[in-house]
């Protein structure tokens, strides 16, 4: 009986030491490992950083002819709307001086 309790304790024992020494050696392998995926994380996050910069300059100058068409067609439109208010202008002074007259002669 002492023998079969020294058996599963000498065991258990062996079981311990083999998974503490596997623990030690692969300790050191494991932060290698991390390491490399932080490394390997980093590189991949630059890299689309990267792509995104290089594409910032043709986006930004695409979006800058974009609203210079925009305040293009703007000043267009302002121009018409201002042709258009002083024909109206003149319109109106034409018919305020017709209807003047009008005044005069029925007063008279």
């Amino acid at each position: 009986m002492i023998l079969e309790l020294w058996l599963v304790v000498s065991a258990a024992l062996g079981a311990f030491l083999t998974k503490l020494v596997e623990w030690i050696f692969n300790k050191k392998s494991q932060k290698e490992d991390t390491r490399a995926k932080v490394i390997q994380n980093e590189i991949s996050l630059a890299d689309a950083y990267k792509k995104q910069l290089d594409d910032l300059e043709v986006r930004y100058e695409k979006k800058f002819v974009e609203i210079v068409t925009m305040y293009d067609r703007k000043v267009r439109v302002l121009e018409d709307e201002i042709t258009l208010l002083n024909r109206k202008v003149k319109m109106l002074k034409s018919d305020n001086t017709e209807l003047r007259k009008r005044i005069k002669e029925n007063e008279s």
